[in-house]
């Protein structure tokens, strides 16, 4: 099995410094879940699927060129998973410096936001942070 969760934030980090328009993604139900929450959020201007079965994503720019993204990466690795119960995810909403960074988060009932699954009162694996 691939670990295919660092592809989406090297690509789009890459077509950040390059200021390129758009990169193309590959396919994957969990970067539907986190190109959806970027697009909602402002960070890039939208996305598309391609014919040939991949995203095309259109970075968000200001009007003097740099972009609106300017931190994405990947937290969880496969020689080091990072998990949050409950109690750590409400550490992490109610720090002022981390209140303002977005988690994806991989939980029983799918992918969603950290802040989401305090809501639902589940923990998961954390996955991206924004």
């Amino acid at each position: 099995m691939k670990f295919y969760f660092p592809i989406l934030p090297v690509k789009i980090n890459q077509c950040r410094q390059a200021k390129r328009l758009s990169v193309n993604i590959p396919n994957k139900p969990h970067f539907l879940y986190t190109l959806t929450h970027l697009q909602k959020n402002g960070y890039i201007r939208y996305f598309y699927n391609d014919k040939d079965g991949s995203f095309d994503v259109f970075p968000k720019y200001t009007q003097d060129g740099t972009p609106v993204l300017s931190h994405f990466k990947v937290v969880s690795t496969p020689s080091n998973r990072t998990f949050v119960d409950l109690y750590k995810l409400r550490s992490m909403l109610m720090n002022h410096r981390l209140s303002m960074t977005h988690y994806i988060i991989s939980t029983r009932k799918g992918f969603m936001t950290a802040r989401e699954a305090y809501h639902q009162r589940i923990g998961g694996e954390l996955i991206y942070e924004i």
